[in-house]
Parts: C-alpha cells; structure tokens; sequence
C-alpha cells in the first residue's frame, strides 16, 4: 500500500512475497506497482518471457516465481494492491483471477481499518506532542510574566519575536527559558 508517498506491504503470507514486494519498492515499479497507480489488473504468465519490468524480472525468476497476479485493492482513501506468486508458468485460470479480485474487495476492507488506525495513532501523538509543548509554553508565559510584569498575551508575543528572530521554535526557547531561567538566543 502506498501511505505518504511511501510503498509499504502491510501483509505478506511468506518470505516470497515480501521480498518480491520489497524488491518492486526498491525498483520504484512493478506488477505491483502498476495495479496500484493504474488501478488495473497486472498478470506475469511465464516470467521467462516477461519483458515489461527488465530489472525486476530476473530476480522475480531467481526467486523461483514464474507467474504472478496484482490486483488494486479498491479502497476509497488509499492506494494499495494484493499480489500472488506461483512457482509455475500459467499457474491462474479465470476462478483464480476472480477469487484474488474477490479477496482484494475484503482486503479493501481490513485496509482502510488499519490506515484510519494508523491516523488515529498520529493524531493522538500529535496531540501528545502538542499538549506536552503547551504545557511548556505555559510554564514560559508564567516566568515572563512574573519577571516582565507583562500580560499573558504579551509573554507569549515576547517569546514569539525571540523564535523568529532566532529561528528557534516557540516550544525550545520555552523549554530553554524553563530548565534554564534564561531567553537567550
């Protein structure tokens, strides 16, 4: 599946797999590859005689596959696809590429699940991030306040002039002035 512009195999049924896998994101193309940004469906037959992916094919062959079904999975919002590997030349017969396509549909599925998690999860890190750096800020804001004699607003507009003319972030220089009693630059 492609996330952030990143290929990444979220499932593998064995070490064939995840290796030619790997191998087409090491390539930056591939069956694979091509099922996914092309939304279509990619059949190898005879690997021997495959000539659409020149570098790939020869390690495909050494790794003792000889034909191969991608498939785009269709999920709303990602791009992803579903291969299988065969050890024998025409290995897929119509049932075969109907059923792959039928399992892509439920994989669509488990899929989109898994990347709203992952969105989920970088969500609430995110927030962590952010509560542990407003925290700070408010820790910052208290000790200007107090030195200054200055409003909340403007210990806040004190330490964001000191970010911008230091090209520092908000949460370090509050962070320094914390642990150190001191805004320097």
């Amino acid at each position: 599946m492609l996330r952030n512009q990143r290929a990444t195999t979220a499932a593998f049924t064995g070490e064939l797999a995840l290796q030619l896998d790997e191998m087409q994101y090491e390539h930056g193309y591939g069956p694979c590859m091509e099922a996914v940004l092309g939304a279509q469906f990619i059949e190898i037959t005879d690997g021997r005689t495959e000539d659409r992916w020149p570098d790939y094919m020869p390690k495909f062959l050494q790794h003792g596959a000889l034909s191969s079904l991608a498939v785009p999975v269709p999920a709303a919002q990602l791009a992803a696809g579903l291969n299988v590997y065969a050890p024998v030349a025409g290995a897929y017969t119509d049932e075969h590429r109907q059923a792959v396509a039928e399992f892509a549909a439920y994989a669509a599925v488990a899929l989109t699940n898994l990347d709203a998690l992952q969105d989920a999860r970088d969500q609430a890190e995110n927030l962590r991030v952010a509560m542990q750096s407003r925290a700070v800020i408010e820790q910052a804001k208290g000790i200007l306040i107090e030195r200054y004699k200055v409003t909340a607003d403007e210990a806040f507009r004190l330490l964001a002039r000191v970010s911008m003319h230091t090209n520092r972030k908000v949460r370090d220089l509050a962070e320094q002035l914390v642990f150190t009693g001191e805004l320097n630059p």
